[in-house]
């Protein structure tokens, strides 16, 4: 008998599942290598001479305290590719190039700041910087927090684990949200405004010409965002 009662239960069902496979738009794409994203970017080489070594401590000290990340978090979690300096019209910058580690996931981050502007620079008069010396920790700090000089560090949640046990879970979870049969992972990177892990995938629309649907995870708290999209411009 409780066979026969959860045979007539997936008989009554049955319609609901059949309507919700038909209203499921279908789209179809290539999955690649997962981390594929990660081959775009030159190794690169970490610059050890007395000023690299110098600025990237202070990059270190300026990232971790932004982040209120610890020493431990810091070794277990980041993984650094490579540093440099360069000149350029406004004056000499320091970059550095990184990866961050949590669980599966894999994000490619790089960050920057000038550490000597040229002395007739007249740009950002109201950020008070010296000019034609080299920039104290200080000094950075404030062309950071005010991204002069195109400045910039990332900002990174300390979260120790994703909510998602693999990258396909959490794939799945998106396709189920942007109700569509399949969607193909493109790259994984740092959300500028959360901090957070984001997972990035989409697909093209069959039998509609130049449509694409594009899906994002965010891979810390699960909330997903899905918008329709052209595949490319003419």
């Amino acid at each position: 008998m409780k066979t026969k009662f959860f045979e007539i239960l997936f008989l009554l069902f049955l319609p609901f599942l059949s309507c919700n496979q038909e209203n499921m738009r279908q789209v179809s794409c290539i999955q690649g290598e997962y981390y594929e994203y990660l081959e775009r970017h030159n190794p690169g080489n970490i610059c050890t001479d007395e000023l690299c070594v110098f600025y990237q401590k202070i990059w270190k000290e300026l990232f971790m305290e932004k982040n209120n990340l610890t020493e431990n978090y810091f070794d277990s979690h980041i993984e650094l590719c490579s540093s440099g300096i360069g000149e350029w019209m406004d004056g000499i910058s320091f970059g550095i190039c990184y990866k961050i580690i949590v669980d599966w996931a894999i994000a490619y981050q790089c960050d920057q700041f000038i550490i000597k502007i040229e002395k007739n620079n007249t740009l950002y008069p109201s950020v008070n910087l010296p000019r034609d010396i080299y920039l104290s920790k200080e000094d950075i700090f404030t062309a950071v927090n005010n991204k002069v000089f195109a400045s910039d560090i990332t900002k990174l949640s300390n979260q120790e684990h994703l909510k998602f046990n693999t990258l396909g879970e959490a794939l799945n979870y998106l396709i189920s949200k942007a109700q569509v049969n399949t969607l193909c992972s493109n790259w994984m990177y740092i959300d500028s405004s959360t901090g957070n892990f984001t997972l990035e995938a989409w697909a093209q629309f069959e039998n509609e010409e130049n449509s694409c649907i594009q899906g994002k995870i965010n891979l810390i708290t699960g909330e997903t965002f899905v918008n329709e999209t052209v595949c490319y411009f003419d």
